[in-house]
């Protein structure tokens, strides 16, 4: 697809789960794509967002941020996601230097393990469907996620209730390189958005302090020049997301959640673009929010 695409969402997990692509391009004229990988360290997402930049002409990249994705040092995770990021590398001198300068020598047998393992399920695809899915048919770069019923009961909820602060305690190469990634994107002059997934209510319900996550947004966003849009603080969110349907766990979207996520985005995006203010359609606080959470009642 290189040379197509005009619209990048680049983050981790949540943004794989919640953005839907094809959505994206029938309602906004676009060519998108979802570069987003589960636990996708920064300096992978850098360097697949000045790859992408170099090969396509790319008009919008959609940053997604969640609390904890810049408390997570690159290496935690087994390389879970670093497999997937050598094969999207396209030459062996790259992947070559990825690997030698990014993922840990104990860590060399796991993506081993996690290729091969990724070898074997493409391979079944590729003898069942006789081949590999072609375009019109790829979720280019979108999770599906089954829904799961993660409601719960008043007891579950006033057990955790602001049980996690929210603190910014980043790793400092973590909040350089994504401030890195924002400057990339100014140079190239495309229109840029910071975007917060929403999480279940409750997900939101077990933190305090989040007001600060969302000052910390509005700042790096006004210093950077762009959008933060955090679709938590949807006024809507209580009659668009449930927790009995609309996350497969506590932090990611279920396939019935992202189709709605995605035309709200779409929504706000198009009034953005439009010159409207849509600060109205948000809450100004998390303590605003959490008032009208149904474990609130």
């Amino acid at each position: 697809l290189a040379g197509k695409i005009d619209y990048i969402i680049l983050g981790a997990s949540q943004g794989q789960a919640g953005f839907i692509p094809k959505t994206l391009d029938e309602e906004m004229g676009c060519y998108s794509y979802n570069l987003s990988i589960v636990l996708m360290p920064m300096h992978a997402r850098k360097m697949e967002l000045e790859q992408e930049l170099a090969r396509n002409d790319v008009k919008t990249v959609v940053v997604e941020v969640s609390y904890d994705f810049l408390q997570l040092e690159a290496g935690h995770d087994a390389a879970v996601a670093d497999e997937r990021v050598l094969t999207r590398i396209d030459n062996w001198s790259g992947r070559f230097e990825y690997l030698t300068k990014h993922i840990r020598f104990d860590d060399w047998l796991n993506v081993y393990a996690h290729s091969f393992v990724t070898g074997i399920i493409n391979m079944k695809t590729m003898y069942y469907n006789r081949g590999l899915n072609n375009e019109m048919n790829d979720s280019k770069g979108h999770l599906y996620r089954y829904k799961a019923d993660i409601t719960m009961t008043a007891e579950e909820a006033a057990a955790i209730h602001e049980t996690k602060p929210y603190e910014r305690n980043f790793y400092k190469d973590n909040y350089e390189v994504l401030k890195d990634i924002l400057d990339i994107c100014n140079e190239h002059g495309v229109q840029l958005y910071i975007v917060c997934v929403p999480v279940s209510d409750a997900y939101v319900w077990e933190y305090s302090n989040l007001d600060d996550f969302l000052q910390w947004g509005q700042e790096l966003a006004a210093e950077k020049n762009c959008f933060f849009l955090d679709f938590n603080l949807l006024k809507t969110r209580y009659e668009d997301f449930t927790d009995k349907e609309s996350f497969s766990d506590k932090d990611h979207m279920s396939e019935e959640g992202a189709i709605v996520f995605t035309q709200r985005y779409i929504e706000v995006v198009k009034k953005i673009e439009a010159g409207e203010d849509v600060s109205g359609m948000f809450y100004s606080s998390y303590k605003d929010m959490i008032a009208d959470s149904p474990y609130a009642k």
